[in-house]
């Protein structure tokens, strides 16, 4: 003890610090973060106080993780004040995904026309840029107008809008420049036909189907009529005739095929809707016989596009066993028991006969140009300028239209 004590004395006397000072400092435990120093002996009295030495911190890690809170907040409040849209937030807006499957079936009514024998790609796509915009902007438009039933809904409430993530205004705003885009490339390029049904689906979609969902419960034959109008953008586009039968066969399943699929929706998610104060269907079992009479649509479309000659008769028999199995099975299920679980996979299911039918469809197209192309190589010398000049007057016709 003595020694310790002589040890403190001499401490004392070479920093000038009393001895309890120099006690209470080495009983301390050391704060690495904001180290201290004592003033050697220079012959002036010292502070009791010690002066702290300014350091960077040692905790990196910790500051680290502060930055990239700090700039995760940043770009939560630039979203917020509606300065930055990413591109997932653009697809939400758009419903970038539906907007292709539209695309799709413009598309089919595009090639089923005799103008896919005579086009070149760069205008293929152009067609189908057309037709994706058209549908982007029905889409943006309509959820401008809902953001506040939206908000309201656990399903949409995480949306830009809902979200506060982009205003209203800029949304119609984004809306009016896709459909300004797709009308500049569809009446300058495939005729007054198709930009006339393109803003005719965006008028019907926006006056007639997005209001009705809050008044009638009709609103699900209307929106399905509107959707199925799709095939007649491709169909004019391609030059085809408004006689024609095929487009009308094609939209008469897209018009079936709407009902199992948003019945399936709406059960799945049957309270979010009365919370955004939609009036929707309320009895499941109309809405298991109106999904039983979309698969007799199915059926009559097909047979109608066999004896059109767009179907091949092989593939009709595919597809006949899929509206049977993934069209007829679910809705009878829904029906007998309308759960959750019967309402989702009535939902999934009606996938797998749009499918097969467009793929039927496209199937049919391939095998018309495989048998222009073979005619072409295998004909006669007189057979073919024949066709020269059936081809020719075909393409002034689309030419002119």
């Amino acid at each position: 003890m003595d020694g310790n004590l002589q040890r403190n004395s001499k401490l004392t006397r070479l920093w000038k610090i009393q001895p309890s000072q120099t006690l209470s400092l080495f009983s301390k435990k050391p704060n690495l973060n904001q180290p201290y120093r004592c003033v050697p002996n220079s012959g002036q009295p010292m502070n009791s106080k010690v002066t702290p030495i300014p350091t960077i911190s040692l905790d990196i890690e910790n500051n680290k993780n502060s930055d990239k809170e700090k700039l995760q907040q940043d770009i939560l409040n630039m979203k917020k004040d509606n300065k930055f849209l990413s591109w997932n937030d653009f697809a939400g807006l758009t419903k970038f995904k539906l907007s292709l499957m539209n695309t799709w079936v413009a598309a089919t009514g595009y090639f089923m026309t005799n103008k896919c024998l005579y086009t070149d790609v760069s205008h293929v796509g152009l067609f189908l840029l057309a037709a994706q915009l058209s549908a982007m902007s029905s889409q943006a438009m309509n959820q401008s107008i809902e953001v506040e039933h939206d908000k309201k809904m656990k399903r949409t409430a995480h949306r830009v809008l809902p979200s506060g993530k982009f205003s209203p205004a800029k949304a119609a705003s984004l809306s009016w420049g896709l459909l300004g885009a797709s009308n500049i490339l569809l009446y300058s390029l495939f005729g007054w036909q198709a930009g006339a049904v393109a803003n005719a689906i965006f008028a019907s979609y926006i006056l007639i189907y997005t209001p009705m969902k809050r008044t009638s419960e009709a609103n699900t034959i209307w929106g399905s009529a509107v959707g199925a109008a799709v095939p007649y953008l491709g169909w004019f586009a391609g030059g085809g005739s408004a006689l024609s039968l095929s487009p009308f066969l094609v939209c008469l399943f897209i018009f079936a095929w709407q009902f199992p699929h948003f019945y399936g929706i709406l059960w799945t998610y049957k309270e979010d809707y009365r919370r955004g104060g939609f009036k929707m269907l309320e009895d499941p079992l109309i809405a298991a016989r109106h999904a039983k009479l979309a698969v007799a649509g199915y059926l009559a479309s097909t047979i109608g596009l066999i004896c059109t000659g767009d179907i091949s008769l092989y593939s009709s028999i595919p597809a006949a066993y899929t509206y049977w199995k993934y069209g007829w099975k679910p809705a009878k299920e829904f029906e007998t028991n309308p759960t959750l679980e019967n309402a989702k996979k009535m939902k999934y299911t009606s996938y797998v006969p749009f499918t097969v039918f467009m793929m039927a469809v496209i199937l049919g197209i391939m095998q018309r140009v495989y048998l222009h192309e073979y005619h072409k190589k295998y004909l006669p010398e007189e057979l073919k300028e024949e066709e020269k000049k059936v081809d020719k007057e075909i393409t002034e016709t689309i030419e002119m239209k």
